[in-house]
């Protein structure tokens, strides 16, 4: 599991701390406890906000939300969605520090375990230059508990995601509590590994 801190998300870590981890657990051992906090509702006015914006009506948007945040300063779906439009942007309208200091908001205000927010947040970093980092974001977006299509979608953007930054990749081996007892990113020693029953 990955934890983060509003603080800590600026930190620049190598690549390799950042690689895929597809992780293999021994089923016949007890599940370790995954329990998330469910992200507050989004406000059906934002609903509306967010297909302007999706249709690209990114000026329109913009404003509309910068109303709709002075009457409501701690709305998490409110600044994603601004995060957004300023990511979405395109020439001198796109902004990656505002686009950064709004999903920080976001995650700030009850965005952390939102997968919405997560996503964005990869975006945002991977756009900065920081997509090591961002991919964490993006693996927490994945292991969500949601819906299984969501969680086949959230997968497939994963593994978009490291194509489109070029991210390394690691396959790491754990039981059913989530304790690593083997990893490696060569092929060939898994391998072995599994025909000495090291794993």
């Amino acid at each position: 599991t990955t934890s983060a801190t509003a603080e800590g998300l600026g930190a620049s870590d190598s690549a390799d701390a950042y690689a895929e981890t597809m992780v293999v657990t021994d089923d016949a051992a007890p599940a370790a406890s995954n329990e998330t906090k469910a992200p507050p509702s989004i406000d059906p006015s934002l609903q509306a906000i967010e297909k302007i914006l999706n249709e690209r009506g990114i000026a329109q948007a913009r404003e509309k939300l910068s109303a709709y945040l002075t009457q409501h300063p701690t709305s998490c779906h409110a600044y994603r969605l601004m995060a957004r439009s300023y990511i979405e942007a395109e020439h001198e309208d796109r902004d990656l520090d505002k686009a950064l200091d709004n999903i920080k908001k976001a995650y700030e205000h009850g965005g952390a375990d939102d997968a919405k927010v997560l996503e964005t947040l990869a975006n945002t970093m991977g756009a900065k230059g920081e997509a090591e980092h961002g991919l964490r974001f993006l693996e927490r977006a994945a292991s969500i508990d949601q819906s299984e299509e969501d969680s086949i979608l959230y997968a497939k953007r994963v593994i978009s995601y490291r194509t489109r930054y070029k991210l390394g990749h690691i396959w790491e081996f754990s039981n059913g509590f989530g304790e690593v007892f083997f990893e490696s990113e060569d092929l060939d020693a898994i391998e072995k590994a599994l025909s000495n029953q090291t794993i």
